[in-house]
């Protein structure tokens, strides 16, 4: 689940993290299976708020102090993605000595208007300073952009025009792009239904 209130993700579960020693016996599976990496696919991976944590950020501290202690780290980097705004220097600096070699942050675009219609809580100028963190870590980075937000097809390439520009001064590592997709759902802050009658063959919905 997730407990990030962005008004296009289709997940509706409750976030209901995975305790942590549960978390490292799976982390022992992997190892034992061959494995030489692993990607936490979580965007809750470092919210400060989750359940059964000590105080700020317990769980991912507990988590990969842990990993430190059981030398899985030595063994096992790791990657996650998360939000920008759920990342900060000290925390970086735990989660690299637990493993961390790789983070993607979801940018989605430069374009103030449609990031608050999405509900993504998060500036580019934030995910700037965050991927300037990582950089400084030697923890190589990603970013999610995403496409068609705006409904009008010019206002929507200028928009994408500047993202890419954004994009390349900020040079990640890696690029996710995808296109914003409506799905049936319940508004995530008002629980009310949302894209019940959409027309699947349109083209900005498919």
């Amino acid at each position: 689940g997730c407990d990030q209130k962005c008004s296009f993700c289709s997940s509706q579960q409750v976030y209901k993290p995975i305790p942590v020693d549960v978390v490292v016996s799976h982390l022992r599976r992997v190892l034992d299976l061959g494995c030489d990496g692993v990607f936490f696919n979580d965007p809750n991976f470092t919210n400060p708020s989750d359940i059964n944590s000590q105080g700020s950020f317990g769980r991912v501290v507990e988590l990969n102090k842990r990993l430190v202690e059981e030398e899985i780290n030595q063994s096992l980097p790791y990657g996650i993605q998360t939000k920008a705004t759920l990342v900060n220097p000290a925390l970086l600096d735990v989660m690299y000595k637990g493993g961390l070699r790789y983070v993607c942050f979801a940018l989605e675009n430069v374009d103030q208007a449609s990031l608050k219609n999405l509900r993504k809580g998060v500036t580019p100028e934030r995910v700037k300073n965050a991927i300037g963190w990582c950089k400084e870590r030697g923890i190589d980075t990603g970013l999610y952009v995403m496409f068609g937000t705006n409904s009008d097809e010019q206002r929507d390439l200028d928009i994408v025009e500047k993202t890419l520009d954004y994009v390349e001064e900020l040079q990640p590592g890696w690029l996710s792009i995808s296109v914003l997709a409506h799905y049936p759902m319940k508004d995530r802050v008002t629980g009310q239904p949302l894209h019940q009658d959409l027309d699947y063959s349109e083209q900005r919905y498919s």
